[in-house]
Formats: structure tokens, sequence, C-alpha cells
């Protein structure tokens, strides 16, 4: 009886290896949470750490885990993070990823892999689509960032008017890619301008996404309309991500005595008393800049969210003066 119940084990975990007609993303050593689920006993969780294994993803957000090691066995895992292992076109060309960019929530399509793609801080593509052979599953150990291209100009910048904006693959198309973010975040080239329809491009590093917008749902940078701080938004509270072309985040000087309001030009609350660089966000042509943090000062995730002091005021480092 008990060579019957190793041969059924075997025999299960025989038919439960994948074929090569799947969609297979392998890891070399990935580190990943996940849940085995015995037969005839109660599920438990089990965690890989530097051994090989396949993954096998599903059509909801569930993955089957082919793992190798001291013991050989299928589980399931889910909400696995994938890595970009090589640049993406995608979407009709309306969407690049750069190597080493991340795609999260993600279920299987036929060939190709379906998930939300993330670009920059807090802004992400829903339904962002990569073949399996492109994706990893290893995180990368280094790799060297693209240098920003050169900020253009905010006559050719525009924000996004709302926290998503659809960006059509031609003027009035049904086709295209949907881009979600914090409204600060959502700044776009404008590359061209057909009737109502305004070509714009929102870049971070090798990473792009472009189309087609209507003029109605963007609204021209030099105008500032947003008040909007990161603190809080995104995937986290981190402060010192690249803002995209046109804004400047940094440190610079402001001088003493400016007077600090709580939006722009209303509701002065403080004076600046130090000599010290405080780092600040700043778009190209507006006539106020945010402080972003104060030393012993923070409202929410250590930042300052109503710090506004006339661009006049501040000393910026060359070559960002605006």
């Amino acid at each position: 009886m008990a060579r019957l119940r190793i041969a059924c084990a075997l025999a299960c975990l025989a038919v439960a290896t994948p074929t090569f007609a799947e969609c297979i993303v392998r890891s070399a050593s990935a580190d990943v949470n996940m849940r085995v689920r015995p037969g005839g006993a109660r599920p438990f969780p089990l965690a890989l750490h530097a051994l090989p294994f396949l993954v096998a993803p599903g059509r909801g957000r569930l993955a089957r885990v082919h793992a190798s090691g001291p013991i050989a066995f299928v589980g399931e895992a889910r909400d696995l993070e994938y890595w970009i292992a090589s640049p993406v076109d995608a979407m009709g060309g309306q969407l690049r990823l750069r190597q080493w960019s991340k795609l999260v929530r993600v279920a299987r399509a036929g060939d190709v892999l379906v998930g939300t793609a993330r670009l920059g801080i807090g802004v992400r593509i829903p339904r962002a689509r990569a073949r399996c052979d492109s994706l990893s599953l290893d995180v990368p150990n280094s790799f060297s960032p693209t240098p920003e291209p050169p900020a253009p100009d905010s006559e050719d910048l525009y924000w996004a008017r709302g926290p998503s904006i659809f960006l059509h693959a031609g003027p009035g198309a049904r086709a295209g890619v949907r881009v979600v973010g914090p409204r600060p975040e959502l700044a776009f080239e404008d590359l061209g301008v057909q009737g109502r329809w305004r070509r714009v491009r929102f870049r971070e590093g090798d990473s792009s996404v472009e189309g087609w917008a209507d003029h109605r749902e963007l609204r021209p940078a030099r105008e500032e309309p947003f008040g909007i701080g990161i603190a809080g938004m995104g995937d986290g509270c981190g402060i010192g991500f690249d803002g995209g072309p046109g804004v400047f985040e940094g440190p610079a000087r402001i001088a003493r005595g400016t007077v600090v309001f709580a939006h722009r030009g209303r509701g002065p609350w403080g004076v600046v008393e130090t000599d010290e660089a405080l780092r600040i966000r700043h778009v190209r042509g507006a006539a106020w800049a945010r402080i972003l943090t104060a030393p012993g000062m923070f409202e929410t995730c250590h930042a300052l969210d109503h710090a506004w002091v006339a661009q006049s005021a501040v000393d910026f480092p060359l070559p960002s003066r605006p």
C-alpha cells in the first residue's frame, strides 16, 4: 500500500510538469512565497529562496510554481511581480517598456501576459501586454539607468486634467492605451495636433507611452493647474524621483525672509529662516515652487504638502534655472 501511494504521488508530479506549449517564465534564484496543496492534507505556506523554478501563469492572478532543488514539487503563488528582461514594444507600438521595467497583477491571455506596467512614480499602464519570453522573475542585481532626455520647454508640455487619460491609437480611434497616475506626474510632451486631437508622449527613461488625446483632456503646463503633492501617492512615500520632463525636483536655496504659503499665493503661514538648501519641486515656467522637505518638519510621509514659495525667491542650481 505504501508503494502504491508513492507511485501515485510520482505520477501526479509528472502530470503537473509544465509543457512548453504553455506560457512559461523561468527563474534561477528569485525568492517567492507560495502555497502547497498536498493531497489529503491541509494546504500550507512555503517560501523558496535561491532555488530554480518555473512559473506557469494562469488566466487569473494565480500561477503554478514548479520547483526543483532538494525536493521537487508543484505549488501556487498569487500576484507575482515580473521584470521585463528585454525591451518590449506593445499595444500597436504605443507602449515601449525598457529593460527591467516591472509588470504586476499579471494574468495569462493566450501566449502573452497581461498586467499593469509601472512607469515612473505612481504612473501605471493597465492591461499592458508582454510576451512570456520577454519576462523574468529574477530581480536584476544592477543596471545602468538610461540618462533622461533633455526636458522640453513648458510651451511643449501638457498636463492630464484628471488622474487618468486615454491615449488613442489615432485621432478618434477606439483602440488605445489608458495611462493612470497622480496628476502632477502625468506630464506629456506635445508631438503635434490634428483638429481637436493632440498627439502626446509620456517618457520615463527609455520607457514611453504615446497616442492621441482630446485637447479637452489636456491643459498647458504653463498654466500650472495642480497643487497636488506626491506624498502618499503611487506605490509609497518615497521622495527623490525624477518628476519627468519640464519638472525640477531637488535641493535649492530660498532667500531668507521669503513668505511660505499654504497654497499658491494664499494662506501665508511662515517665513524661511535658513540659508540651507531645501528640497523643492518646480514646473518650468510656473510662478510658484513647492517645498517638499524641511528638517524636522513634515505633514505626511515626511513631506510638506502646504509649503509654497514664489519662484523668484528660489536660487536654482545651474543648469536648472527656469
